[in-house]
């Protein structure tokens, strides 16, 4: 029994480094993953659409300006600060934009904080190039309400 009580500590320690390693290991992959990705420059966000009563995400504004349509696959929410993944979309089918078209996409987050942060919101595409938004929640001052 004594020797149990020896090595319960020990698996905890083990158990919380690990814990540590995996979560750095996550963390750097995935702003690594994004750093890496090319560009998209003709597919732009301009706006989020936020329910400012349940703090939530619910809808991204995207404009197509390519010469071609483009297909949006998966949508990502980010806290700026830490680069955290808050929430993914992935889009299946994926949301079709044709050539000059705006659209809004619809994307349920609700892990905005209210007392302050930046986020980003990831836009990929099934050519596999991504556009990004970072934007303040809550809105500086002067800003239209969502």
């Amino acid at each position: 029994m004594g020797s149990i009580r020896k090595v319960i500590p020990v698996v905890v320690v083990c158990i919380v480094i690990l814990a540590v390693v995996v979560t750095a290991i996550t963390y750097y992959s995935t702003r690594a993953s994004y750093e890496e990705t090319p560009k998209e420059a003709e597919l732009i966000v301009h706006d989020v659409k936020i329910n400012r009563r349940t703090h939530s995400l619910t809808g991204v504004v995207v404009e197509n300006n390519s010469t071609a349509s483009l297909s949006v696959a998966q949508l990502n929410l980010m806290k700026v600060q830490g680069r955290i993944v808050l929430c993914k979309l992935d889009l299946s089918p994926p949301i079709e934009i044709a050539l000059g078209e705006v659209k809004t996409i619809d994307f349920s987050c609700p892990k905005l904080d209210p007392e302050g942060a930046d986020y980003e919101v990831v836009v990929i595409t099934t050519r596999g190039t991504l556009t990004s938004y970072i934007f303040p929640y809550p809105f500086e001052a002067g800003r239209p309400s969502q």
